[in-house]
């Protein structure tokens, strides 16, 4: 596996709608709205790092937001995530639609409002995800391991202090799991309380 040096800058050369990044050893990147849609990141090592949408913490600096404190999720539709290591990274509001993670490793990841419109997760290990909010229509998670996956939503606690300016306190829905296939998957060490499975396959 090839290692690559993390500064959001290089990065951002890489990190283009197609890129071969194929094998890569890519830990610990932290930035938001990259547009890797149909990217070949098949056995690519992308632990611990965060592509999300959100807010910068007090004193970070981002190159791509430096105006504006807000970030946006990264683009993976289409891409190839196949066997690709995601353990413990930051995705919320991430686009996956028809991404392909067969038997990619996501254990720990947070997939808040991700949307993962027919991708296809078949046999890839979701151990403690969370989907609240996220939207996996007619998504193949067959054969997947999800002990632990939460697809239940909750309310966002208040902001810290030093976050004052984002008051409030949003509701985020369960995951909308409408038409997708859990064939082959044990749901029973999941949380799927008030989640809508009708529709499902292999319920």
């Amino acid at each position: 596996m090839i290692a690559y040096n993390h500064y959001v800058s290089d990065v951002e050369k890489l990190f283009v709608p197609g890129a071969n990044l194929a094998g890569l050893d890519l830990r610990k990147i932290h930035g938001s709205g990259f547009d890797l849609s149909g990217a070949d990141l098949r056995d690519a090592n992308l632990s611990g790092s965060s592509f999300a949408e959100g807010y910068l913490g007090d004193g970070e600096v981002h190159t791509k937001h430096h105006l504006t404190d807000q970030l946006f999720g990264s683009d993976f539709s289409n891409a190839d995530l196949r066997n690709a290591d995601l353990t413990n990274t930051n995705l919320a509001g991430c686009n996956f639609a028809g991404a392909n993670l067969s038997n990619a490793i996501l254990d720990g990841a947070d997939l808040t409002r991700a949307c993962l419109n027919n991708a296809i997760l078949t046999g890839a290990s979701l151990k403690n995800v969370s989907f609240s909010g996220a939207i996996l229509i007619n998504a193949q998670i067959n054969d997947a391991e999800l002990d632990g996956a939460d697809f239940e939503g909750y309310r966002d606690p208040p902001p810290a202090d030093n976050m004052a300016k984002y008051v409030g306190v949003r509701d985020i829905p369960p995951a909308n799991v409408m038409g997708a296939n859990f064939q082959g998957t044990d749901l029973s060490k999941a949380k799927i309380s008030c989640v809508d499975l009708s529709g499902c396959c292999g319920i």
